[in-house]
């Protein structure tokens, strides 16, 4: 009888490991052969890189990579298969143009509103770069300012229609 309970539980907590390495990891073979194929992708590239992590999404059926620069681990990117072409894709160049487009917005917003609180920029569009601004002040801009900051980034080259103004503190 107690043989039996031995088996039992090992049989469950066998079953258990099973199906949580299949969650997080797919079948091994495939896992394996994403990783490497992530990899390759990821060596097309002139910049060297460097894959952090290959998960399964289960939900999804499909595997998710994350990666970063290796000289600037900072910038980080999310590599995925597309489901259906089976194409391998990854979000690198949107990561680099949005970091660019912070870079620049911010050095406006220093120059033209040096006493913001606060700034949240974000690249809505990488075909047409479109830019969402969201800027926490403590008193109200006047018109003029508003359109330089607008001006001054169109002139980066990024379409500024989304620039929003809030007198109260961001949140955090």
């Amino acid at each position: 009888m107690r043989k039996i309970v031995k088996i039992s539980l090992i049989s469950l907590l066998s079953f258990v490991l099973v199906i949580y390495v299949y969650l997080q990891f797919g079948f091994p073979w495939n896992y394996l052969a994403m990783k490497e194929r992530y990899e390759d992708h990821l060596n097309s590239y002139e910049e060297q890189m460097e894959l952090n992590k290959v998960h399964f999404d289960f939900l999804h059926k499909k595997y998710i990579g994350y990666a970063h620069l290796k000289r600037n681990p900072d910038v980080s990117f999310i590599i995925q298969t597309d489901r259906t072409t089976g194409a391998i894709n990854d979000s690198y160049e949107y990561t680099i143009t949005q970091n660019k487009a912070r870079e620049e917005v911010a050095a406006i917003l220093d120059h033209l509103l040096p006493n913001r609180l606060d700034e949240n920029i974000e690249l809505v569009s990488l075909q047409y770069p479109e830019v969402e601004i969201n800027i926490w002040v403590i008193e109200a801009v006047d018109e003029q300012t508003k359109l330089s900051i607008k001006q001054a980034i169109e002139k980066e080259g990024y379409i500024a229609d989304q620039l929003f103004f809030s007198e109260t503190e961001p949140m955090k």
